[in-house]
């Protein structure tokens, strides 16, 4: 794929994309036969993505975003990442990210990766399973109720002197 550098710090890496968005070039690059033809014949199709579901497949949450999906697989997102040549940068887009982790989330969201976990149903079993298997989280207040306990029988030490 061709690359160009403008003032020797900017990389456009679809030249084509740039001109026919920025400058208002894009019927002309389509009346282009030649270079619409190249362009389809060297494109991968995406895999479809699939619309999010009622509940989360994992953990059952209701109205999952894809982003919170996405956490219940990171550690096959972040061994996807480890195969790759860069554990910052996305080899299929011009994507940099900070940390793998990012990278693994955007892989899994944007390059559609979570789907494909997702198709594994013994992956997703998997998950449920480590989810039932851990203590259910309870909501107690907002305040510790030992807190008050606590200081309780701290005033009653220093209060008997």
């Amino acid at each position: 794929m061709l690359k160009l550098y403008f003032s020797g710090k900017y990389l456009i890496d679809d030249p084509y994309r740039h001109f026919g968005l920025y400058h208002k070039r894009l019927e002309l690059i389509l009346a282009e036969k030649s270079l619409l033809d190249g362009r389809t014949a060297s494109s991968t199709p995406k895999p479809s993505r699939k619309d999010n579901p009622s509940a989360c497949p994992v953990c059952d949450l209701p109205d999952p975003n894809r982003e919170h999906i996405t956490r219940h697989f990171m550690n096959e997102l972040l061994e996807h990442v480890a195969s790759q040549s860069s554990r910052t940068s996305c080899g299929l887009c011009s994507y940099r990210g900070e940390k793998a982790q990012n990278l693994a989330k955007h892989i899994g969201l944007v390059h559609n990766k979570l789907d494909e976990l997702l198709a594994d149903e013994h992956l997703v079993s998997s998950r449920r399973d480590e989810i039932k298997s851990k203590p259910k989280k309870i909501f107690i207040g907002t305040t510790c109720p030992g807190t008050n306990l606590f200081s309780n029988a701290i005033n009653n030490f220093f209060s008997r002197s």
